[in-house]
């Protein structure tokens, strides 16, 4: 038996144990022995900190090895967690496609703030590059339509990169977000051509969107002074309406600065207070002139600014609304964990949220800890620029597949070989309390000594002697 088959083998016990055992935990200390023996049989090292996605394909290919049959049947790996994707394109005008298989999909993340956007970047139609020598003009493209999903759908985010300037590989940071429903009846080769209307829909409205939010910013962050224009004309409005001539300000300021020698009747000095800046001559046909046009142009500026504040969430509504109707609400997949890396590229640490779906509730497993946490907490620490946690990896369970796989726990779903391996565990486990139990409780001797010994000294207290009754005299 090969050192992975043995892993695996071992894995599925602690798995089974997991589910059945009476024991508030298992001892994994067997199957982190046999993933030990594993590395060391392969070209792999435990003195290497493997990433997550590079362990989660060793992985998956030691349960592929240990679950092919002899002779070869249907491998429940590969139905479980492999699907297929179709490419489509042109290549120097020839058309062409392919259909492959794949287990972790890799998704893009620069540039990217959500999974539906990563999706979108690494399927959508995009330019192929010329081959060179070729001398050929006619335009390559090829775009990508997932044909099948797995039950299991892995989505690898790749927050690695190579930085040419610094020479060496470098975690990005960048906040992506991920839902808890993800509906991928978008990206599948059988809705391509509603699919492609749509996109074209959105691109154009996301066309609208950046000319709308860029002549906001012109509002809201005027001249780039990272102040709102509406704020630069009512604050002249204010300085205009301080109604100060240079001249009393002058002499205001001259008497308020003045300090009496002798104090105040309390001796102390006084000192007067500073105006604020005025306008130095104004005559009252300039103030009503300045303050109608300053005034009429606030309003301006703000029915302005709210007009596009409204047409920049109206043409948002309809970008989120595209894929809302229900012919792209079929295919549904829950999340069901997350995997996190704190760190850099060169190291750091790992831990999951998994979701109980027996409970619905979130649970952290950091090390040996595991603990309760909220969804909100997990937005903070998975979505990125939350310190240098991020997520690596997420795990979705097809809506069809969530009961069968998400296990409840009853031992009577496993097979006879693992039902009685946690048969005879828990039997273990009660031997032991009761072992426990007979060893706190004393023998017959001693418990009839003990007995003997209280009777003998309740009675003492009961019916002292002569001796004690001449102390009491004494």
């Amino acid at each position: 038996m090969s050192p992975a088959v043995a892993f695996v083998r071992e894995l599925r016990d602690l798995f089974a144990l997991l589910l059945g055992s009476q024991r508030k935990y298992v001892d994994p200390t067997k199957a982190v022995q046999k993933l030990k023996s594993t590395f060391a049989s392969s070209a792999s090292s435990l003195s290497y900190q493997q990433d997550v996605s590079e362990f989660n394909h060793l992985l998956m290919d030691w349960l592929e090895k240990a679950f092919a049959g002899d002779p070869p049947t249907p491998n429940p790996i590969l139905k479980l967690f492999y699907g297929k994707f179709a490419t489509w394109g042109t290549n120097e005008g020839k058309s062409f496609s392919t259909n492959e298989p794949f287990g972790a999909y890799p998704l893009p993340v620069r540039g990217f703030p959500d999974v539906h956007s990563c999706l979108a970047g690494s399927m959508v139609q995009r330019e192929i590059e010329p081959v060179s020598g070729t001398g050929s003009d006619a335009k390559s493209e090829l775009e990508t339509w997932f044909s099948h999903l797995p039950p299991v759908l892995i989505l690898e985010l790749s927050r690695f990169e190579f930085n040419a300037i610094q020479g060496k590989t470098v975690k990005i940071h960048d906040r992506v977000a991920f839902e808890e429903i993800l509906y991928m009846d978008r990206y599948m080769e059988s809705n391509k051509e509603v699919s492609r209307a749509k996109r074209l829909e959105e691109y154009k409205l996301k066309e609208q969107l950046a000319v709308l939010e860029q002549q906001l910013e012109k509002y809201t962050n005027y001249k780039g002074k990272r102040v709102a224009l509406k704020d630069v004309l009512d604050l002249s409005l204010e300085f205009v309406e301080s109604k100060r001539s240079r001249f009393e300000s002058d002499e205001s300021q001259d008497e308020s600065m003045q300090i009496s020698p002798q104090g105040g009747e309390d001796g102390s000095t006084k000192v007067g207070c500073v105006n604020e800046p005025s306008p130095r001559h104004v005559d009252g046909e300039e103030m009503r002139a300045l303050k109608g046009c300053l005034s009429r142009w606030g309003d301006e500026v703000r029915e302005d600014e709210e007009g596009l504040i409204h047409d920049v969430d109206d043409v948002k509504a309809q970008i989120d609304g595209l894929f809302k109707s229900p012919e792209f609400q079929k295919v549904c997949y829950f999340l069901h964990s997350v995997l996190v890396h704190e760190g850099q590229a060169t190291g750091g640490h790992y831990w999951a949220y998994i979701r109980d779906f027996a409970t619905r509730a979130w649970l952290k497993f950091n090390d040996v800890s595991v603990t309760s946490v909220t969804w909100e907490e997990i937005e903070r620490e998975s979505f990125g620029t939350h310190l240098t946690a991020s997520a690596y990896c997420l795990f979705y369970i097809n809506e069809k597949e969530a009961d069968s796989i998400a296990c409840k726990g009853e031992e009577f779903a496993l097979p006879e070989a693992l039902r009685m391996l946690v048969k005879e565990h828990n039997e273990k486990f009660r031997k032991e309390i009761d072992d426990f139990d007979a060893a706190a409780r004393p023998t017959d001797a001693e418990a009839m000594s003990q007995s003997e010994t209280l009777v003998s000294e309740t009675c003492k207290r009961l019916h002292p002697g002569p001796e004690a009754n001449r102390s009491r005299r004494t």
